[in-house]
């Protein structure tokens, strides 16, 4: 502390006291004291009583605020403070309002000099061991008069970037980040010394995290951002003449993957609308221990069904949490079926015969969980069980899979695991595009578990978003047989159906001939296929010699010749016969699909039980 001029010292002489009974009965201060500058409209108080009570800012000249909400009581304490004035107290004597350390001894600080703006009286003065630093005692308004208010003066803070400045002991600052959308937001506070108070408020100004940092970097984050302007405060400890640091702010936004449902509907009477066979998306926030305020605790979504049926609703979410998913009868109380916990995990509530009627859905977080969600919903009307298409089995080239096709679906992802219960990996690098899959790249007496997810949105990699997935569609289990074709390579695979004018090549389907409903039949007993969109497919040539009628295939290193109406086949100029001759339907060649594939080094594979041909070849 700096030295005390004498006249100060004799100050605190005269200033000793009895806290019982102080604001108006200390003698009086003799000297000088009594010479004050009075503003023109006469602003000084004429007693002590007019300052009892009212709300102060205290802060310097320049604007700097090193404590607010700071009153005078009628005893002469000072209350609602913050810093070191908790255990300070106060006298008003002689036009001069007097601040008195906590030992009552030791005069701090001297206003002088007042002034009145707007109704509101304004008091300057020095601090009793420094006259260079000057400060002022501004009343404050109701609407000021609590701290978390004051970010009425927060400066601008855009998302992703950086600020910075300087803090004395007892003072704070105040920023405001505007947020436009549904996010995670982190803030990151680093300064050269002392101990500040790093704090997030929600744009009701409710505190929803805070930390110290003890002259090191500290980073908060709050998950689960609504649309609005979040404020950060900082707030230095110590003493304005001692302590002192340079800052530097910085926040990241991270935009959520997911939108936000429409709030407020966390209470059935403002549930949203949930689409029968639809979906939407949400999220259930946080509170902080503030459930009063800015919680998000669940969400409720109206259901309508139209008539009597079977129901399913499926919950995803994007990150691990547990949340709890119920139906409710349309007093929003009766459970329709016991509810399910997620805990991270896609989950769905199976109801048959579920009347026509009103329905809600509720989805509930735990403790301070976050995560977007998806819920989607499938109905089949007039209580009949819907057609099983999600098929699964097993072939001598690997495994096939086919399932219901998803609402809003642009393809699917096919998940594959050897641990039960493991999502594991995508089969392709890319999402499929048909509803069935056959799955040629695998070992010979395994089992493999299957998850089946419908792809909702394209990824973006230079915006750094993730395709957008949809819930769980089909699960299946399958052991592969002792022998599978040239295990140990790379395949393809080709599918094809009776009557089904579109081909299946990895996963991604295109027409067989296009504009022209071209589909694979039975004839004398063998499935003849339109062969050059097969060997066109592999990467091969279709030859076509209209003196001769003949066929030249060509692909993975084989050629193999036949004739329109003939049995004779060549491959590699090695003769045999065919038990079935190519054939000329609407002005397309079709040839058996078996000797073609096979004299082309590839394997063929007949599904029975879809009508289904699998062509498998390697790279």
């Amino acid at each position: 502390m700096k030295k005390i001029s004498v006249f100060m010292c004799l100050l605190m002489l005269i200033s000793l006291f009895s806290t019982n009974s102080f604001a108006g009965e200390l003698s009086s201060v003799k000297g000088d004291t009594t010479q004050l500058l009075v503003a023109a409209n006469d602003a000084a108080p004429k007693s002590a009583s007019e300052l009892v009570g009212i709300t102060w800012s205290f802060g310097r000249t320049d604007g700097t605020v090193l404590s607010t909400t700071m009153k005078l009581a009628a005893d002469g304490r000072i209350v609602d403070g913050t810093g070191h004035w908790n255990e300070s107290y106060w006298k008003y004597e002689k036009g001069i309002l007097y601040i008195i350390g906590g030992d009552g001894t030791s005069i701090t600080t001297t206003f002088d000099r007042f002034s009145k703006v707007n109704g509101k009286l304004t008091m300057t003065g020095a601090y009793a061991y420094d006259a260079n630093i000057t400060h002022v005692m501004r009343q404050l308004t109701e609407s000021e008069s609590d701290d978390e208010k004051s970010n009425i003066t927060a400066k601008q803070f855009l998302p992703n970037t950086e600020v910075g400045g300087s803090l004395v002991g007892s003072a704070y600052v105040w920023y405001k980040i505007p947020v436009k959308a549904d996010g995670n937001l982190s803030v990151t506070l680093d300064t050269t010394a002392g101990n500040v108070e790093l704090r997030i408020f929600s744009p009701d100004m409710v505190s929803l995290t805070n930390a110290d940092n003890w002259g090191k970097e500290i980073t908060l984050t709050v998950d689960g951002l609504l649309p609005g302007d979040y404020y950060v405060k900082l707030l230095m400890y110590g003493f304005p003449d001692q302590d002192y640091c340079d800052y530097t702010l910085k926040n990241t936004f991270d935009e959520a993957l997911l939108a936000n449902d429409v709030e407020n509907n966390d209470k059935s009477d403002g549930a949203s609308v949930l689409p029968l066979s639809g979906e939407v998306t949400g999220h259930v926030g946080y509170d902080y221990g503030y459930g009063n305020s800015f919680a998000d605790l669940s969400d409720w979504w109206r259901l309508e069904v139209p008539q009597d049926g079977n129901l399913s609703v499926f919950l995803q979410q994007t990150n691990p949490g547990n949340f709890q998913l119920a139906v409710f009868k349309k007093d929003a109380v009766t459970e329709v079926v016991r509810p399910v916990d997620s805990w991270g995990k896609t989950i769905a509530l199976e109801i048959k015969d579920i009347k026509a009627g009103t329905y809600f859905v509720k989805i509930s977080r735990y403790a301070w969980d976050f995560t977007p969600y998806m819920l989607s919903t499938v109905f089949s009307g007039s209580g009949i069980v819907p057609e099983q298409k999600n098929i699964s089995e097993t072939f001598e080239s690997g495994n096939r899979l086919s399932w219901t096709p998803y609402t809003n679906a642009i393809g699917y992802r096919i998940f594959r695991s050897t641990t039960k219960g493991v999502e594991g990996i995508s089969v392709t690098d890319f999402y499929i595009t048909s509803v069935s899959y056959a799955d040629v790249n695998v070992e010979s007496n395994t089992t493999y578990h299957y998850t089946v997810r419908p792809v909702l949105a394209e990824a973006d990699p230079v915006r750094g978003i993730d395709e957008k997935l949809g819930p769980v569609i089909a699960t299946y289990t399958l052991k592969t047989g002792n022998v599978t074709y040239k295990p140990g390579t790379t395949k393809n695979f080709i599918m094809l159906q009776l009557d089904n004018p579109y081909l299946t090549k990895n996963g991604i389907k295109s027409e067989i001939d296009p504009g022209r409903g071209t589909k694979p039949v039975i004839i004398s007993s063998r499935t003849m296929v339109p062969i050059r969109a097969i060997v066109e497919a592999m990467g091969g040539t279709v030859g076509w010699d209209p003196n001769t009628q003949k066929i030249t295939l060509k692909a993975r290193g084989n050629t193999v010749e036949m004739w329109i109406g003939k049995t004779d086949i060549f491959i590699n100029g090695v003769g045999t016969k065919m038990d079935v001759t190519p054939v000329v339907t609407n002005d397309r060649t079709f040839v058996p699909v078996r000797f073609a594939a096979e004299n082309l080094n590839c394997k063929v594979d007949w599904i029975n039980s879809t009508k289904e041909a699998v062509i498998v070849y390697e790279e």
